[in-house]
């Protein structure tokens, strides 16, 4: 892994990677021994993949509902910010006598 550079914390593609090649080699070792033990890992791999993937799409799907929430949020107040303005200035003009 210090080849490579992967981080030892956090989220790393590359030791991601190492792990996933790793995995697999385990998987084919132990297949050749014993098929059934191989195919059970093979339903683990592939599960473990799924709910990451799933994990993924669900962080990005939060990330976008996010960065929309913000933006409504700015547009929101820039409207309140000019009604404050108009009120004030109608509220000045009336007091003047305008």
């Amino acid at each position: 892994m210090q080849q490579r550079q992967a981080r030892e914390t956090g989220i790393c593609p590359i030791r991601e990677e190492l792990y996933a090649q790793c995995f697999d080699e385990l998987i084919r070792q132990v297949t050749i021994n014993c098929a059934e033990r191989g195919l059970l890992l093979l339903r683990v791999r592939d599960e473990i993949r799924m709910t990451i993937a799933a994990y993924q799409t669900l962080y990005e799907s939060s990330i976008a509902f996010g960065m929309r929430k913000a933006l409504m949020a700015e547009q929101k107040k820039a409207e309140m910010e000019a009604t404050v303005r108009e009120g004030l200035v109608a509220a000045w003009c009336a007091v003047a006598g305008w």
